[in-house]
């Protein structure tokens, strides 16, 4: 290359040569196309004359030709030899690289300087007329070609089909109409390189591959058939030492195919490049969504042994989403895409774009922008589209493993149910945005604290140190703890939540539902120890989401009711009371082991054992209240006092229950008159167990006076409302019916107009 005299090369020139080279060479081509067409012309005429010499003379005399001539076939004196075949494809290959270097030519272009622009001009204007091929002419003249070299008996190379099937590739990516049917010609191409044993390239793999998996005249279960003989034949599974395992789906048919593939295959062939790896993590996902295990299987089996590593977390995902969906046939095959989403974890968060990684490259972009000038709101955009999809995925996987834990528990399968389980719970936490709100906030106290612990240092050390006239009088450690003491009390109200928030995805279950879930298992089993495991741990929940100030919010993802409801013994406890009530000796065996654990919390030195709470007591009191045991109820409530587990709506629900079953109302009004006194509310249990019984015993008036009590509570206490509105809708019909029945018209209006502000506190959100 010439250089100028300032020092600048003649860059100009040369694009203006290589300008008029392309055009000379894309001439050539034409004329080549030209030649060939003109030689097919003259061979389907000597056909046609061949034909009709034929018809004239014996048709015994020679086999009958074929109505048409061979597909690329010429007449003699048009035929080429192998040389020129070559020779043009390699031409093509030239021109279609300079075709994929035309857009980056044109960007950079911008900045060259006149004269370059000037010359190539000239060179232009001095070249023969037509200018260099586009990818239409290209693609044809491929095609051409192609059809030609077996017709006169020369070989198209390995190479030159590669070339076909990637201009095919690129037409489909730049006109998404040509896919109609691209599918079926370049399997057609692949055909005619098996037949003549060659391989296929896995950049050309891919492009095939996407051509299958496009095409909208191909119907999903036969891009399955067809990307899986493909996928069989050019990239076989090999047994490479330290991959990961494979998920049940693809131990079968990978074990087969590794004993089929390893001839002549080293360790060097696992690799692959990062479009066919995406590639064919789209066909996974196809084949989860399909429910085609077995093809899954084989096409996992044929990424992992390259990879060395699981399929990427959108495909696992869409997988544990199918399986979880099939139920108990997709039990096995869920809990190894568990296993796998897991080792994935194992070499990092990013590799499953969760919420956290989201706040991570988002703190990146923003420190980014602050460095730049600002732009278009494109980047702003990409960032919520980002947000948007690590949401989706999450709530995806939750939706799966909420799922998983349900057919576990349906089908007793305790490794399903609590494996299931445990990464729901992980996940539910580590993603909360609460979680994420509590994480930074304390990271920000935590710096501040820092700095003012340096600021004091750095105070300390420049003060004058007084000397003379200290005395020791005994106060110092007073003053010290009672400095402590203050800074304790006044803890912000946020910082509490937040606090409240951390425990909370360290210690406690979420989503409460499928905790009750998990619970039936044990229950079905009488495993107490399962039992209170999962109510004391529903319990320690509340208690910190009552603590968390409103950080954590409704838990409950898709449970109804509220947590409060989910763990009151007559709302989501209320199948642990049910078996209490219908049997002593599972009284006594949960009581037992309540106690028992009771004992464990005072020997670690507890003041309050479950937090303070009292719904493990819950389902016992209850039990007895059923049976009219009232010496029972009030042993149970004053041992829940010496605990400091004081009695909560829910217990006052149950002593009321007790003392209607003992036949002893006129305690009734006390009791919920010391329950306001204590600040709670009355919940809906309380109102239910009244007008139950009232119902039953045919006391019109009772019910009346329930209804009355109940709207006027709900008058003074805005609280009281959500009690109102939970009130079962079976006592209330009951209750109704009774009224009617006795055409009490009072009675019924009460009842009536309960049921109507309990519509209403439910519509407000009371």
């Amino acid at each position: 290359m010439a250089s100028t005299s300032d020092g600048r090369s003649s860059g100009g020139s040369d694009s203006a040569g290589e300008a008029v080279a392309h055009i000379t060479n894309s001439q050539a081509i034409r004329m080549l196309l030209a030649w060939l067409e003109e030689g097919r012309m003259t061979a389907a005429a000597e056909h046609q004359q061949a034909v009709a010499a034929e018809g004239e003379g014996s048709a015994a005399a020679s086999p009958s030709l074929p109505s048409r001539p061979l597909p690329g076939a010429v007449a003699a004196p048009y035929r080429l030899d192998q040389q020129v075949i070559d020779r043009a494809m390699e031409v093509l290959w030239r021109l279609y690289h300079r075709e994929g270097l035309q857009p980056a030519r044109k960007r950079g272009g911008a900045g060259d300087d006149n004269s370059g622009s000037a010359a190539g001009a000239a060179a232009a204007a001095a070249a023969p007329v037509g200018g260099p091929m586009g990818l239409a002419e290209l693609l044809n003249a491929a095609e051409v070609l192609a059809a030609a070299a077996p017709a006169m008996g020369l070989t198209f190379k390995r190479q030159h089909y590669e070339l076909l099937v990637e201009l095919y590739g690129k037409r489909a990516l730049q006109e998404p109409s040509s896919r109609r049917g691209l599918a079926q010609r370049l399997l057609a191409v692949r055909q005619q390189m098996v037949q003549q044993l060659m391989p296929l390239s896995q950049s050309s793999l891919n492009t095939v591959l996407q051509a299958v998996r496009t095409d909208p005249l191909v119907n999903t279960p036969t891009k399955l058939t067809w990307a899986l003989r493909l996928v069989e034949r050019d990239l076989p599974v090999l047994p490479v030492v330290g991959a990961a395992a494979p998920s049940s789906a693809s131990t079968a048919s990978a074990s087969s195919a590794a004993a089929t593939s390893a001839r002549g295959l080293s360790r060097a062939d696992a690799g692959i490049i990062p479009p066919l790896q995406q590639t064919l993590g789209f066909l996974l996902r196809t084949a989860a969504r399909e429910a085609d295990w077995s093809a899954y299987g084989k096409l996992e089996a044929a990424l992992v042994c390259r990879t060395r590593a699981p399929p990427p977390y959108e495909v696992l995902l869409e997988a544990l989403h199918a399986a979880s969906a099939a139920g108990g046939s997709g039990s096995r095959l869920a809990l190894g895409f568990l296993a796998q989403i897991e080792q994935l974890e194992a070499k990092g968060p990013q590799t499953t774009g969760g919420r956290q990684q989201q706040q991570t490259q988002q703190q990146t972009q923003q420190q980014q922008q602050q460095q730049q000038p600002r732009g278009s709101g494109r980047n702003q955009q990409q960032q919520r589209w980002q947000e948007r999809e690590a949401e989706n995925r999450l709530d995806r996987e939750l939706r799966s493993l909420r799922q998983l834990v349900h057919v576990g528990v349906e089908q007793g399968d305790e490794q399903l149910a609590k494996k299931s389980y445990d990464r729901l719970r992980r996940q539910f936490w580590r993603e909360h945005p609460a979680v994420a709100i509590a994480t930074a906030a304390a990271a920000k106290a935590k710096a501040a604290t820092a700095h003012g612990a340096a600021k004091e240092m750095k105070e300390a050390a420049t003060a004058p140190v007084a000397v003379e006239g200290a005395e020791d009088d005994g106060g110092g450690d007073a003053e010290v703890e009672g400095d402590a003491a203050r800074a304790a009390g006044e803890i912000p109200v946020a910082a509490q939540g937040y606090i409240a928030v951390l425990e909370a995805a360290e210690t406690c279950p979420a989503p409460p539902g499928a905790t009750l879930e998990l619970l039936s298992l044990a229950l079905s089993r009488r495993d107490w120890a399962g039992v209170l495991d999962n109510v004391i741990a529903l319990a320690e929940l509340q208690s910190l989401v009552q603590r968390s100030r409103g950080l954590i919010g409704r838990l409950l993802l898709e449970d109804a009711g509220t947590l409060e409801g989910l763990t009151s013994a007559y709302g989501g406890l209320g199948a642990v009371s049910q078996a209490l009530i219908g049997s002593e000796d599972d009284t006594v065996a949960y009581y037992t082991e309540l106690l028992g654990r009771v004992g464990v919390a005072a020997a670690a030195g507890v003041a309050a054992p479950f937090a303070g709470s009292s719904v493990p007591f819950g389902p016992p009191l209850r039990a007895a209240a059923t049976r009219a045991d009232l010496s029972s109820v009030a042993a149970i409530v004053r041992q829940m006092r010496e605990l400091r587990c004081g009695p909560g709506p829910d217990s006052y629900a149950a002593v009321v229950e007790a003392s209607l079953q003992g036949g002893k109302p006129e305690r009734v009004p006390g009791l919920i008159e010391l329950m306001l006194d204590e600040g709670l509310v009355p919940t809906a249990p309380l109102w239910d167990v009244q007008l139950k019984a009232a119902t039953e015993a045919e006391d019109v008036g009772a019910l009346m006076a329930v209804s009355e009590r109940a709207l006027s509570l709900a008058e003074e206490n805005r609280r009281a409302r959500q009690g109102i509105a939970d009130i079962n809708d079976e006592v209330l019909v009951a209750a109704s019916s009774l009224a009617e029945s006795r055409a009490d018209s009072r009675a019924a209006a009460a009842i009536k107009l309960l049921r109507l502000r309990g519509e209403e506190f439910r519509r407000q959100g009371a």
